[in-house]
């Protein structure tokens, strides 16, 4: 009921708990939300955020927490939490609460680091292979290339394999990092990029 996809920033686990749970949507006939704790500077706003993502906003005469658990408890429903790793104890306590009180919530969240929850399933989500660890070039290059080609700069990207290898094997394999700089091949070629 509860899968935390840890990683390193840019790694794409916000991408993915998105697309999985798009395509899970369906098993769940209460709904699916999404709480993102990036911004959240507060620690103590973190049950807040999640009430506001389900639309419970806190009234007189009950806390937010249990009026969220009413609201989850009610229908099958998936709780996305995203970035959880700047405000872990908390995301940890309000999943531990909310599991404990709704049978038939599920919850996907990403984070960093484990929320060491009790029957928490972690997936670590590894960067894309880069050439060096992929004789037909890594998937890392297949992004930066189809990003490239997005941006406008696919004929450059082709003339220039070993920098666009290189320039892959410098930013590690991150999505983030690939798809921030396949874009500059408007203005520069991968052996210009690559310096």
């Amino acid at each position: 009921r509860l899968v935390t996809l840890t990683g390193l920033g840019g790694v794409g686990k916000t991408r993915l708990a998105l697309e999985s749970a798009r395509a899970i949507a369906g098993a769940f006939p209460g709904g699916s939300w999404l709480a993102d704790l990036a911004a959240v500077s507060e620690p103590s706003r973190v049950v807040a955020i999640a009430g506001a993502a389900v639309g419970v906003r806190e009234r007189p005469g009950g806390g937010i927490l249990d009026q969220v658990a009413a609201f989850l408890g009610q229908d099958a429903q998936l709780l996305v939490l995203d970035s959880c790793e700047h405000v872990l104890e908390e995301a940890a306590t309000l999943v531990r609460e909310l599991l404990e009180r709704c049978p038939d919530l599920h919850v996907l969240a990403t984070s960093r680091r484990a929320l060491h929850v009790p029957g928490e399933v972690v997936i670590p989500i590894d960067p894309l292979p880069t050439p060096s660890a992929s004789p037909g070039g890594g998937d890392a290059v297949a992004l930066f290339l189809d990003r490239g080609k997005r941006a406008g700069g696919g004929r450059a990207v082709r003339w220039d394999a070993v920098f666009v290898a290189e320039i892959c094997e410098s930013l590690g394999g991150l999505p983030l990092a690939l798809e921030m700089a396949a874009p500059q091949l408007r203005l520069l070629t991968p052996e210009e990029l690559h310096h």
